[in-house]
């Protein structure tokens, strides 16, 4: 980039916007992925229009932005993003041409007004070189620029299935949809009855023994006369002188009586692991919440569960309560926090947002109640979650817990991350059970991050990495493709 240009750029800037731009808070930089491998095509497909695909084109060897993308990039501050291309072709008109330069020039342009793209790894970024110009006249007619492609956050289809990527092009379609709150409970009562069998009803007898007063013949008459009965004889014949018939004689006493009453209740046949496994595969290939609730149970006995009931974390909600309702006998934890991010004011006041629900029952169904409260007070927000918030609110209510167990949203940033430093002086270890890691297992290295500093671990269903806090200065982390090296505190991503 020019000097004068980067000048010029860096003044226009906000002080706050600068700060955040700085590089030693990324994740990614322009200069690492500018030297990432480039893909061959012939020519990008510009065809598919869907909301949730971005093209912001460039001319040939250029790398500015238009006022109007300069605007829509703005608005993504919060979003989540899935993928990033950078297209360009590989024909060039001068042989000395640097590619590279510019393809980081491009990039350092994204970065001043999209920093929060550099700061996640868990964006998938493509270098995508055309081939299939030969001359400057046809290469300049190709699309060359940025394509930001949104992720659907388990938008569900018309058929049931969830929809977590762009690629599957059902995410354009009008009926795939965000269900609200309510269809999200049907959705999950639905699986529950498919996994552990639906509540059927019996009759049951209760029995109670009452002391009721009763007039009893005592086997004895009384004298024909009235006057003469106050002498206090009795008779054990009914007739007496000239057949006159003699009364019989009755006391009132207490007799003990046993009292039926009939009731309907309901119950669950035993679930089979079966039905369990089969419920769970139908509902979604990641049931990584209910293997390691079932495989970890003693090791989270005495641990606060707290889980994030935000929109679309539906299915994994789902695999809580099965576990619960399936092993509840078993399961001695009976402490669980669900969190929305703050009821109907989302995204409020750092450490101050709300909408956290408490909950420590042995009873199934009591958990379940509290668990769709919070689903239904929930209104949305951003993407970005008070996960920190929750766990310190959590911890003030039962601070005699072993540790805690995040239940987490591994796309949605952790947005109270200042946090985790009060959090480490109160010596509680987090453990994180990673819901949905990247295509090829990755982990948002904030909750890398919370693990590593409050001496815990990161589960995800492509396997454990234990007691991060273990880690020595420079050792290295391999989670899924990434490698990341420990430098203080923090973990730093390493180049492939």
């Amino acid at each position: 980039m020019p000097y004068y240009l980067f000048f010029l750029l860096l003044l226009a800037l906000p002080l706050s916007a600068q700060k955040m731009a700085s590089e030693d808070t990324l994740v990614v930089t322009p200069r690492m992925l500018a030297e990432e491998p480039e893909e061959l095509i012939a020519q990008f497909d510009t065809s598919r229009q869907s909301p949730y695909i971005l093209y912001f084109p460039m001319r040939y060897a250029r790398f500015i932005f238009t006022p109007e993308d300069k605007a829509l990039i703005n608005s993504l501050t919060d979003t989540i993003v899935e993928r990033i291309d950078l297209v360009y072709t590989v024909f060039r008109q001068d042989k000395s041409f640097d590619q590279v330069k510019l393809n980081e020039d491009r990039y350092e342009m994204l970065h001043w007004f999209f920093p929060q793209a550099f700061k996640s790894n868990l964006i998938e970024w493509r270098l995508v070189a055309q081939d299939g110009a030969i001359d400057y006249a046809t290469a300049r007619t190709y699309f060359h620029g940025f394509v930001i492609y949104l992720k659907p956050h388990r938008l569900t289809a018309e058929d049931g299935s969830i929809l977590r990527t762009v690629d599957d092009v059902r995410v354009d379609r009008p009926s795939s949809r965000l269900l609200p709150p309510e269809e999200e409970i049907a959705f999950i009562e639905r699986t529950m009855d498919a996994a552990l069998g639906k509540t059927a009803y019996k009759t049951v007898q209760d029995s109670t023994i009452e002391w009721v007063e009763k007039r009893t013949w005592t086997g004895k008459y009384l004298h024909s006369n009235p006057k003469k009965r106050k002498n206090g004889k009795r008779y054990k014949k009914k007739k007496g002188l000239f057949g006159k018939k003699r009364p019989k004689q009755y006391v009132t006493k207490k007799v003990k009586e046993v009292k039926l009453t009939e009731r309907k209740v309901a119950y669950r046949e035993p679930p089979s692991a079966a039905s369990i496994s089969e419920a769970l595969e139908q509902l979604d290939s990641d049931t990584v919440v209910y293997k390691y609730l079932t495989e970890k149970a003693e090791d989270w006995s005495g641990h606060l569960i707290v889980q994030d009931v935000t929109g679309s974390m539906y299915p994994y909600i789902t695999q809580t309560l099965i576990f619960i309702q399936s092993q509840a006998k078993m399961d001695s934890t009976k402490k669980y926090l669900f969190f929305n991010d703050g009821d109907d004011h989302p995204d409020g006041m750092l450490g101050r947002s709300g909408g956290t629900y408490f909950v420590g029952s042995p009873s199934p169904d009591r958990i379940k109640e509290v668990a769709f409260s919070a689903m239904k007070a929930g209104r949305g927000g951003r993407p970005s979650e008070n996960d920190l918030e929750a766990v310190l609110a959590g911890l003030g209510r039962y601070p005699d817990c072993t540790g805690v167990l995040l239940i987490a949203d591994n796309f949605a940033r952790v947005r109270d991350m200042p946090l985790l430093r009060k959090i480490e002086k109160m010596g509680k270890k987090i453990d994180v059970l990673i819901c949905e890691t990247g295509k090829e297992g990755q982990v948002g290295v904030d909750y890398i991050r919370i693990a590593s500093r409050t001496g815990g671990s990161i589960y995800t269903l492509e396997g454990e990495y234990l007691n991060l806090g273990d880690m020595q200065e420079g050792e290295i982390l391999e989670i899924g493709p990434q490698r990341f090296r420990k430098s203080g505190k923090d973990f730093i991503l390493l180049n492939p």
